[in-house]
């Protein structure tokens, strides 16, 4: 249970501005102001954070139903294994998935979420976003402080303020990101190949190809039948 405080002690920053309103056409406020206002708005979240020790905050990823499972499997193998990749660095305490996507069609789309210690520990997170793009082959768009979302205020929220800590570029830049995502796809597709290939003295050393005849490539024919061999 959250402490009474967490609500109580609301910044006053925190709806300092409101979205355009399309009925009544009122006018967005300058750039200056939103900026500023905005600056107030993260200093007033990190220490009511820290105040009441809600620091954990997490990437979030949001994979297709065909690719969820992969993507899952790939993230819990990083953290649970004692030399997995996310296990170390020490940042990562756990993972969470929904099991039911939101949307519908092509927008259809599951949320995972990597969770960190603490969110304000700026070369922690850096470092978990660095180890999923170059170890997992997963970039994240986006980090979102527990905080927020104890407090109930996501992108839809009135004040229009962007509710991600970090972006996808904050540690990483573009180019970066996407040569460490063609060598993991590259180092992937490598394990695949290597994993198919199979000689016939391998066979032989396990036993599979003792005793029957070469396998036809064609699926119409029937099995063939063992060979004795004197």
């Amino acid at each position: 249970m959250l402490p009474e405080g967490l609500y109580v002690a609301l910044p006053s920053s925190l709806v300092p501005l409101h979205r355009p309103n399309q009925l009544t056409s009122s006018p967005s406020p300058p750039r200056a102001v939103r900026e500023e206002a905005y600056a107030n708005f993260k200093t007033d979240i990190k220490e009511l954070a820290q105040r009441h020790d809600k620091l954990s905050g997490k990437w979030l990823f949001y994979p297709s139903p065909e690719n969820v499972d992969f993507v899952w499997s790939l993230i819990v193998k990083a953290i649970v294994d004692e030399d997995g990749p996310l296990a170390k660095t020490g940042a990562v305490h756990c993972a969470k998935v929904a099991t039911t996507p939101m949307g519908d069609g092509d927008r259809s789309a599951h949320v995972i979420c990597v969770y960190c210690d603490d969110s304000y520990d700026e070369e922690a997170v850096g470092n978990v976003f660095k180890v999923l793009v170059k170890d997992l082959g997963q970039v994240s768009q986006s980090y979102k402080p527990d905080v927020l979302t104890h407090l109930g205020i996501d992108s839809k929220h009135a004040s229009g303020f962007p509710v991600s800590l970090y972006k996808r570029t904050t540690f990483m830049t573009k180019d970066d990101i996407d040569a460490a995502c063609e060598a993991f796809s590259k180092k992937a597709e490598a394990k695949v190949k290597k994993a198919k290939v199979k000689t016939l003295e391998d066979e032989q050393a396990s036993g599979a190809a003792d005793g029957f005849d070469p396998v036809s490539e064609s699926e119409d024919e029937k099995p063939r039948k063992k060979v004795r061999r004197g």
